[in-house]
């Protein structure tokens, strides 16, 4: 009788440390995880948010690692379309700033070369700083009349001018007068009086001679 009982103790302590033996591990630290989502695929097939929240699960899971480090089944379906609005930023490979890493991982979906360079926003190029206008210029006097009616001593001086005011363009060759000779360029101009001047010179004699006429379009006159 004193056998029996024993027996059966005996089997069911052995029972118990079975259980014991196969239950997960009840000693895992208490893990506060970020709350950021950068998706990993574990080996259980489940998506976690993020590397930490897979942690947390593989202690309480034996053998459970990540399988890759994206949401499962992305990558033989179609890429993710969204991602939480949390500014974190990353530059990537291809210059551009990305709200959060998990911005940049769909665009790296769909552009597999794309990679990210650092964390931070990219760096803005410097800009190309604009040319100076000049301001010295030969002494030569070659004439030109400015569109603005004034007669600057040479093409360099008419040239600085324009430099400062881009509206200045070459009239004509020589001092500002009503007869000179304008070159037979067809670029038609469309006056105020509706008349079609077959280039800007010969718009700038018109004005010579009619103070009044202004000009109105580029192009033939329409009718």
């Amino acid at each position: 009788m004193v056998a029996s009982i024993y027996s059966t103790l005996l089997a069911a302590a052995c029972a118990a440390s079975t259980v014991v033996s196969l239950s997960a591990p009840t000693d895992c630290p208490i893990t506060v995880c970020p709350m950021y989502y950068q998706p990993v695929c574990g080996s259980d097939r489940v998506t976690y948010s993020n590397k930490c929240e897979l942690e947390v699960a593989a202690c309480k899971t034996p053998g459970l690692i990540m399988a890759n480090a994206t949401v499962c089944g992305w990558e033989a379906a179609e890429c993710p379309r969204y991602c939480l609005e949390i500014y974190r930023p990353v530059c990537g490979s291809d210059g551009k700033t990305y709200s959060n890493e998990c911005e940049l991982n769909i665009a790296a979906c769909k552009n597999p070369s794309l990679t990210r360079v650092r964390d931070g926003p990219c760096k803005l190029p410097t800009p190309t700083p604009k040319p100076a206008c000049p301001d010295a210029c030969h002494k030569m006097y070659e004439p030109v009349c400015g569109s603005n009616w004034v007669t600057y001593a040479n093409k360099c001086l008419l040239e600085a001018a324009q430099c400062r005011n881009p509206s200045i363009l070459l009239a004509a060759t020589g001092d500002c007068k009503c007869n000179y000779a304008c070159m037979r360029s067809y670029d038609p101009i469309c006056a105020s009086d509706k008349r079609t001047y077959s280039n800007w010179c010969e718009f700038s004699k018109a004005v010579c001679k009619q103070p009044e006429l202004t000009f109105r379009s580029i192009g033939v006159c329409k009718k």
